[in-house]
């Protein structure tokens, strides 16, 4: 049986620490829907601070940010792409109009980029806050509720939670490090965090990951998906994989 887990939800969305560090950065990179002859040209970029090599159709691309980091005093880049649901479809002269935040709950949004453990999620033994719910074996899914009471709801209100973090069975399939696969949602969506490891990098790349896991790939899908699961996570993967041109990586 799966080891039971908890999540300490602890995102890795870091942000500058003021105005100064934030001047710091490049301005993001907002693509339009480009004409026909443009969206058929690819954009290639290295994604600092590592060797990671991209080659990507310009329209899939929503954006490119550049932050500056100033614990590493350099900036990092990360870029956005975002698919159609239930098609998982890029944005094409037919459809453009519908990649809009009153369409979110049809958007896939994939993030590529910043060093990150394999984990924005810090898994930890159980606790007691969160406990096993089901098991949803179509789905190789265990589902976690949490029975926290944080002071303000009645004991029924605590118990009559649904589950809100669920676990991949690991014989099934894990993250390409080998770690658990953890779906976390919350306020209606899905987000999924998994890294491309470091040691898939030439021995001669791996300094500049400073320690760190690898690079990390974030996205996220409304929960009427969630039993999609698998399919948005092999696209997610398999789509990556056929942007990255250097190193040779088999996500």
């Amino acid at each position: 049986m799966i080891r039971v887990l908890l999540l300490l939800f602890a995102f890795a969305y870091l942000s500058a620490c003021g105005t100064e560090e934030a001047d710091r950065g490049e301005k993001t990179e907002y693509f339009e829907f480009p004409s026909k002859a443009e969206s058929s040209k690819n954009v290639e970029l290295t994604l600092r601070p590592v060797n990671l090599k991209l080659e990507i159709p310009k329209s899939h691309i929503e954006s490119i940010a550049h932050p500056y980091k100033p614990w590493a005093q350099e900036i990092w880049d990360q870029v956005n792409i975002e698919a159609l649901i239930p098609g998982l479809i890029f944005k094409n002269h037919e459809n453009y109009n519908d990649f809009n935040e009153e369409n979110l709950d049809r958007l896939l949004r994939i993030r590529i980029g910043m060093l990150s453990s394999d984990q924005s999620f810090e898994l930890i033994t159980l606790n007691g806050d969160y406990e096993e719910f089901s098991y949803l074996e179509e789905y190789n899914l265990r589902s976690y509720v949490n029975r926290r009471n944080y002071g303000a709801e009645s004991q029924k209100l605590v118990q009559d939670r649904g589950p809100d973090v669920f676990i991949v069975d690991e014989p099934h399939m894990v993250t390409p490090s080998g770690n658990p696969i953890v779906i976390n949602c919350r306020i209606g969506r899905c987000y999924v965090s998994v890294v491309i490891p470091s040691f898939q990098f030439p021995e001669d790349d791996r300094k500049d990951f400073g320690g760190v896991n690898g690079i990390r790939i974030e996205y996220d899908y409304h929960k009427k998906y969630l039993k999609q699961w698998e399919r948005m996570h092999d696209f997610v993967l398999s789509t990556i994989n056929a942007y990255i041109q250097y190193p040779s990586i088999e996500l």
